[in-house]
């Protein structure tokens, strides 16, 4: 009989238990891209290949995980869990920037750098931002780039910008969508003081 009734107790335990996680469901991961490109306008020309090479970064700005600040605690940077970047944000920006130089005609041809090449141009960057900032009232994301492009009639141009943007909604998605837009403006702001300086140091 108490075999029985101990059997009878360890099926009825392991039903309970499997109820319970069957109830509870298992987060799920989520992978975003950049929003794509339709249009760009730089005014920048250049003659020749344009080189992008993938930008550097330090610590959680060149990892997968989508990363976000708390206004009231703001030396504190934190990941959102199960919310990454298709691939690491060194080389999405890379890819985006190509996309963007090649959509405003910016040169010839644009290819990604690699190693042991020489190129008529090359641009090469660091992420210093790449977050969204959270507060009582709203949250914004801050996109900061610095950018460096060097070339046969231009060397050692290189600049910082950071852009500042609302999310209009408080998903993760709504937050990519904002930095996509953001990081336009970084791109415009680059390839305006660009054709500035090229102006001034025309071809022979």
């Amino acid at each position: 009989m108490k075999v029985y009734v101990n059997a009878f107790a360890l099926t009825l335990l392991t039903v309970l238990l499997g109820g319970c996680l069957s109830a509870s469901r298992v987060p799920e991961d989520h992978f975003y891209k950049l929003p794509d490109i339709e249009q760009a306008q730089c005014g920048l020309n250049t003659e020749g290949v344009i080189a992008v090479a993938p930008l550097h970064a330090y610590s959680l700005h060149g990892e997968r995980a989508l990363v976000y600040i708390e206004t009231d605690k703001p030396l504190e940077l934190k990941r959102y869990h199960y919310h990454h970047w298709m691939e690491s944000p060194t080389r999405l920006i890379q890819s985006h920037l190509m996309d963007f130089l090649e959509r405003c005609h910016a040169g010839a041809s644009i290819i990604a750098y690699a190693p042991g090449e020489t190129y008529d141009t090359l641009v090469r960057g660091k992420i210093l931002n790449l977050e969204r900032t959270i507060s009582q009232t709203g949250s914004e994301v801050v996109v900061g780039l610095e950018l460096e492009f060097s070339g046969k009639n231009m060397h050692g141009f290189h600049h910082e910008y950071r852009v500042r943007l609302p999310v209009n909604g408080s998903g993760v998605h709504d937050t990519v969508s904002a930095i996509g837009k953001a990081l336009l403006e970084v791109y415009g702001k680059f390839t305006a003081d660009l054709q500035t300086r090229l102006g001034r140091n025309p071809t022979p």
